[in-house]
Formats: structure tokens, sequence, C-alpha cells
């Protein structure tokens, strides 16, 4: 079984960018891909509404 994970700690590519510079321009926070378990939420607001997004992977038999 192997358990490729990527490089996470790369640059943001162009979409990621993007949604980057959004969030800052809005007021907005935005945290790039990471492992769930690693992210710092600490800029996140108790209440606040939030969008997660490619929060999984399809499963495929």
């Amino acid at each position: 079984m192997v358990l490729a994970l990527g490089h996470l700690d790369a640059e943001l590519d162009g979409e990621q960018g993007e949604l980057a510079a959004y969030a800052r321009t809005h007021g907005l926070v935005h945290l790039p891909p990471d492992f769930t378990a690693d992210s710092d939420l600490s800029p996140l607001k108790a209440g606040e509404p939030v969008l997660v997004r490619g929060s999984g992977s399809p499963s495929s038999t």
C-alpha cells in the first residue's frame, strides 16, 4: 500500500493565489491547502461562517 500526500509546503498555485488575494482584498481569511489536523485555525473567529473546499477525495473501487 502507498499513501502519497504530495508536497503541501509548496508555493500557492495560480488559483490558490487568486483566492488568497481575493480574501485579503475583502477582509476574509484564506487558509491554503494543508493537512486538516495541522491547519492553524486561529485566524477564524468563533461563530463566523466558513467555506470548506476539498476536504476529502473521491473514493474509487
